[in-house]
């Protein structure tokens, strides 16, 4: 029997329901291995239904619409890896809808000001060192817009990913700023910043678009993170290429 099954190719195809059910089986089953997830999340987004399935040889018994096939354990091994993006950030910033009943800001931090910005990204550091969900709690309160019902935590897990995926794109975007060899940058290391660093950062970040004028602070902080990021990302472009000719 030949049938045509469709699963999304991307978070960016993912409907409500699909999203909502994906992190919310991240949230609720850590334990799950990424074959486990993969398998599970096919079945789902396919809209395939399992009737039983055989725990010797791997194969399923499964209904969609009126018709009932068997799919064997090689069958499903070859149609997960259509899903293996699942397993990492999207690759663009990406978020859901809608988180809490309300319209988070623009996916890509196009409304998001320089002084949010920094928040978000010292909130994520702070969680990529503790698990502390409550840091990603408090990324949500400011990126959604008065929340009609408290966070859920398979929210709070699309949330996070939706900041992997920023940081990853600015990564790309702004590549002089973030390039790993730029000592005010958090990006690109093998290891965790400490929150001294963290600070030393920021800090650093406000100094060189202030140039030391403190009068300007505020203004500079108020600024769309976009604009902020693209005269980082010259200044640091400035640097290395001085810095190049001085060798």
């Amino acid at each position: 029997m030949h049938m045509k099954i469709f699963v999304p190719k991307s978070y960016s195809e993912l409907t409500a329901a699909q999203s909502r059910w994906m992190f919310r089986t991240l949230a609720k089953n850590p334990e799950l291995n990424s074959v486990e997830f993969k398998t599970f999340a096919f079945l789902r987004f396919a809209g395939l239904h399992v009737i039983t399935k055989d725990y010797e040889s791997g194969d399923f018994l499964i209904k969609l619409g009126r018709s009932i096939f068997r799919i064997d354990a090689a069958q499903i091994a070859g149609a997960i890896r259509h899903l293996d993006w699942t397993l990492f950030p999207p690759a663009r910033p990406w978020r859901p809808d809608r988180i809490a009943w309300r319209r988070p800001t623009d996916a890509d931090f196009s409304d998001v000001d320089f002084k949010t910005y920094i928040a978000v990204d010292n909130l994520y550091q702070g969680y990529l060192q503790t698990y502390d969900l409550g840091l990603i709690r408090r990324i949500a309160d400011m990126l959604v817009p008065s929340p009609h019902r408290p966070f859920r935590e398979w929210e709070l897990a699309a949330v996070f990913h939706w900041i992997a995926s920023v940081k990853d794109f600015f990564v790309k975007k702004f590549p002089h700023f973030f390039s790993p060899a730029d000592s005010n940058s958090l990006a690109g290391s093998g290891t965790l910043p400490s929150h001294k660093q963290i600070e030393d950062a920021m800090n650093a970040q406000i100094r060189a678009l202030t140039k030391g004028d403190i009068s300007r602070e505020e203004e500079i902080l108020s600024m769309p993170c976009w604009r902020a990021l693209v005269e980082l990302d010259s200044q640091a472009r400035e640097y290395q290429e001085l810095k190049a000719k001085t060798k």
